[in-house]
């Protein structure tokens, strides 16, 4: 047997030489897959890529996100290049968009294949509406596809749907332009795995030494004159730009530069040269490759050996490694309990084991024998994590396993900090700035895809004492295009949003926030806020929020209530007439795989009353992705185009990019029309954020970052 594993270990290397990077890659539509269909390949958790992609047809942008090993979903923009938008002149403005999703399996049986299903473009009036189940079977360098599919799949030549046994809806597919479909944005259910069926399948082969170079081949199912057609009319080029004159396609694919950047070029339909390029990478770890924890003889001042030039020391050696001593006591019995204020790791455990190992190092250097340390976070006056280890588990700091249990992660107090016997005296006030270069965007519009500006942002924090603070930004506009959008709200409710590009215009030196924020603990698992002030680029007001976030529990529940009124258009000390109140009841829950659940239901900003649903899943390495919808009492009519309001969004963290650690992130979030129903308030310093690891799930993954 051990014969046997080491021949196939020998074998996979021997395959990974000459075969260079045999990961899947992208179709033109962002699925992983050959040229224009898909696969049963996931590029797997965290893989985050921008793909794009041009023939004389269309251009389309798609960002695909996997939030699992096993699911992929994306999003795209689809520009065709010969359809009308509004009327004989507007060839080349119109714009479509849509969601793709795509869940595979692979089976234990080693020789089995994968298998997915996936549904693309699956609501509204969905130009490229399909969905599929297919096969990938993985021989050496050669990737087989085979699959069946609905929709699209089935515009040339078609079979009897094999669902038609579950009932007669199956048989025939429905309109996509059903007015049931309304303004767009449903989910087409009716629609889903409907029809006749067509067969799809093509090959992937893998060019020894060649770098991770890949040929393509496929059967490909459409009819161009159906598929991705014909949105507001087809333009007389239609006709020649989407015949078709072979059902064969062919192609190769080759990463350029590095792994994250690859082009493929193709040949589509017997007639069309179509390119992809896509861009991103696998977020799961860091791209590079931070220093190791090394345990360095401390500093030591002090001429005699006393408690309090102890804590002295203490304060002096950990500063200088960010981790900002709050307050410290050393008891009878040699145990230790000290409070740190830290921004720069995200892992607590990293953190705190990083705190320990220097503390203990300068405990050592006063002939301290300290039997256990106990390290507490504080952010704003609120303890978060109190984590106690043995002095024992610093001796052998591999031996995770026996350190997790050997640690406890204990309730927090309110203020129990201040019965420490050292703390070092803060002068309030305290004020602190920086500089950070920006970005704002408005994506999405038919007379331009993308309209940005670049803006210089001054953050300043102005703290009057631990609870009670000044956040305030002031942004440089550097340049724009946003003259060039029109706004037109063209909204049926009060326009809470849709005058964004208003704003966007006129606010050449602006303030984007001005809030003064009164922090208060209340007790171990409540906390509250009080806000005034601006809170957000649109709206200014007063108001405040409670949770609840137990320890030992998996959930948090809270609420938050604003009376907020509209600022003018310039954003600076001016508001507009209309004033509101706006607040929600929230629940969140953490899943133990990582998936986060937040629910919400209340009034937003327009008046109207209803919740929104928000599901993402945070990955060990901190990247999270994520989407959210909202349905309130306005119909779908009055919301307008998309029906109701919903969205994407990722979060990254900063340092995966950086060869130090840093706690900061980088948020992406997209939301396919900005309409006036179901817009909350965007309002920032939320408790639960700054309430970060205080539940004893948060700590699942971090384990492995002891003194790493």
């Amino acid at each position: 047997m051990s014969i046997f594993f080491y021949v196939n270990f020998l074998h996979s290397d021997y395959l990974d030489y000459i075969y260079e990077d045999r990961n899947p890659s992208y179709n033109s539509f962002g699925v992983a897959g050959l040229i224009q269909t898909p696969s049963a390949e996931i590029l797997g958790e965290a893989n985050l890529h921008f793909v794009l992609n041009k023939n004389d047809i269309y251009k389309l942008g798609t960002l695909t996100i996997a939030p699992f090993d096993w699911m992929e979903a994306s999003y795209f923009y689809y520009r065709p290049s010969d359809l009308l938008w509004a009327g004989p002149l507007s060839k080349g403005l119109y714009l479509d968009k849509g969601f793709n999703v795509k869940i595979n399996y692979q089976p234990k049986f080693k020789y089995a294949p994968k298998v997915a299903i996936g549904m693309n473009d699956f609501a509204g009036h969905s130009l490229f509406s399909r969905e599929y189940i297919v096969a990938t079977q993985a021989i050496k360098n050669f990737k087989f596809n085979l699959g069946i599919g609905w929709g699209a799949f089935a515009q040339q030549k078609n079979y009897k749907n094999p669902l038609e046994f579950l009932g007669d809806r199956f048989s025939e597919r429905g309109d996509l332009y059903n007015k049931d479909y309304g303004v767009g944005g449903n989910f087409s259910t009716d629609l889903w795995f409907t029809g006749p069926v067509g067969i799809f399948g093509g090959t992937e082969i893998s060019i020894p030494y060649a770098k991770g170079m890949k040929f393509k081949i496929e059967y490909d199912p459409f009819d161009y004159m159906d598929f991705s057609c014909c949105g507001g009319g087809t333009s007389p080029e239609s006709m020649y730009l989407r015949s078709k004159d072979s059902n064969i396609n062919y192609g190769l694919s080759f990463p350029a530069f590095s792994e994250n950047l690859t082009f493929d070029i193709s040949y589509i339909k017997g007639n069309t040269i179509n390119f992809t390029v896509a861009f991103g990478g696998n977020f799961s770890n860091s791209f590079f490759q931070k220093p190791k924890y090394k345990r360095v003889k401390p500093t030591i001042t002090a001429k005699d050996k006393t408690k309090k030039t102890f804590y002295i020391d203490l304060l002096k050696n950990l500063n200088r490694k960010g981790l900002y001593l709050q307050s410290a006591d050393l008891d009878s019995e040699n145990d230790l309990d000290i409070t740190i204020s830290n921004s720069t790791y995200r892992s607590h455990i990293r953190s705190s084991s990083y705190a320990a190992d220097t503390a203990l190092s300068v405990a050592d250097e006063f002939d301290i024998d300290v039997k256990k340390i106990q390290i507490t976070h504080l952010n704003a006056d609120m303890e978060l994590s109190k984590i106690s280890y043995l002095t024992k588990s610093f001796d052998n700091p591999k031996h995770i396993e026996l350190i997790k249990k050997d640690t406890e992660i204990l309730n927090n107090d309110v203020n129990g900090y201040k019965s420490h016997e050292f703390v070092p005296n803060v002068k309030f006030p305290s004020f602190h700035y920086g500089w950070t270069p920006a970005m704002v965007n408005h994506i999405g519009s038919p007379e331009k895809f993308l309209f940005a500006g670049a803006v210089i942002r001054a953050d300043t924090q102005l703290q009057f004492s631990r609870r009670l603070m000044l956040s305030t930004n002031f942004a440089f506009d550097l340049g724009n295009n946003f003259d060039e959008k029109v706004s037109d709200p063209g909204s049926q409710l009060q326009n809470v949003r849709t005058e964004i590009v208003r704003y966007l215009q006129e606010g050449d030196k602006y303030i984007p926030l001005m809030q003064l924020d009164y922090i208060w603990p209340i007790s171990r698992d409540i906390n509250a806020k009080i806000s005034s002030g601006i809170l957000e680029r649109m709206y200014g007001g007063v108001g405040g929020e409670i949770i609840y976030k137990p320890l030992d529990r998996n959930f948090a529940i809270g609420a938050e209530l604003y009376h907020v009124k509209q600022r003018d258009f310039d954003q600076l000390f001016d508001f507009k007439e209309y004033e509101t109140e706006t607040g929600h009841v929230n629940f969140k829950y953490q899943f133990n795989q990582g998936v986060i659940l937040n629910l919400s239901y209340g009034k937003y900003l327009a008046q109207d009353v209803g919740y929104t649903f928000d599901l993402s899943r945070r990955t060990k390495s901190g990247f999270r992705a994520g989407f959210w919808f909202t349905r309130t009492d306005v119909s779908f009519e009055e919301f307008g185009e998309g029906s109701f309001d919903k969205g994407f969004y990722f979060q990254i963290p900063v340092d995966l990019f950086l060869r130090k650690h840093r706690g900061a992130y980088t948020n992406f979030r997209l939301r396919p029309l900005t309409r006036d129903g179901g817009q909350k308030l965007n309002q920032g310093k939320r408790l639960n954020g700054m309430l970060m690891n205080t539940q004893h799930i948060n700590f699942r993954n971090q384990w492995s970052d002891f003194l790493d």
